[in-house]
């Protein structure tokens, strides 16, 4: 095994970040990217790194679906008894990050996290396919588990219960997250990459250029 994976090493390159051009509003900016990422073809441009850590600080990390840009935040949903969920409770703060290889342009938000109101998750729960709507009711996500197949058999049954219709089950739903802070990262040849970071104090947001 090479000490070493100088081989893995790729030069990056992009359209130069402009501050004074970029929104004032990084929500807008946001979105901006986002629908560059849709027209890009990026499959799954909502996918991104969710961060969270427990009471005492031990982080974790794992890949969520964005399903929401909203003027207050991003949301997410899960399982309210998962392992993220167990720790939002304790320590409701988290990161999210989205990274888009094909245009070397990276999102990172920081802020805190609450979640969102019952009939928000009901309306997007309806919107998901029935399958979907069935494994959030059979799976105890986290929880150790007899089998694979143990879940599968619970996934069928659930299915033959409802005849197709499921409600959405008390312990599943979203969070959104309200960042304090959401950087915008570009590639650039021979590592000087660009980065505008966006901070929030006493309820406005300011510019500033960070260093690669």
């Amino acid at each position: 095994m090479k000490q070493f994976q100088n081989h893995l090493r790729k030069e990056y390159k992009g359209s130069i970040l402009n501050p004074a051009k970029m929104n004032d509003n990084p929500f807008l900016e946001l979105k901006k990217w986002y629908s560059a990422a849709e027209k890009a073809k990026i499959p799954e441009p909502n996918a991104a790194a969710l961060a969270t850590a427990s009471k005492r600080g031990a982080p974790s990390c794992r890949f969520v679906l964005v399903k929401g840009f909203e003027p207050k935040g991003v949301v997410f949903f899960t399982n309210y008894k998962s392992r993220k969920a167990a720790e939002l409770s304790k320590n409701p703060r988290a990161a999210i990050t989205f990274y888009w290889q094909k245009q070397s342009r990276q999102i990172r938000l920081e802020g805190k996290i609450e979640r969102v109101d019952s009939k928000h998750s009901d309306s997007y729960f309806k919107s998901r396919p029935v399958g979907s709507q069935i494994a959030a009711a059979a799976s105890p996500q986290s929880q150790e588990i007899p089998s694979a197949a143990w879940l599968q058999k619970r996934f069928e049954a659930i299915a033959q219960l409802n005849h197709g219709v499921v409600e959405r089950p008390a312990h599943w739903g979203g969070y959104r997250l309200i960042p304090t802070k959401i950087e915008f990262w570009q590639g650039q040849e021979n590592r000087l990459h660009n980065r505008v970071l966006y901070e929030k104090n006493s309820g406005r947001w300011r510019k500033k250029v960070l260093a690669p």
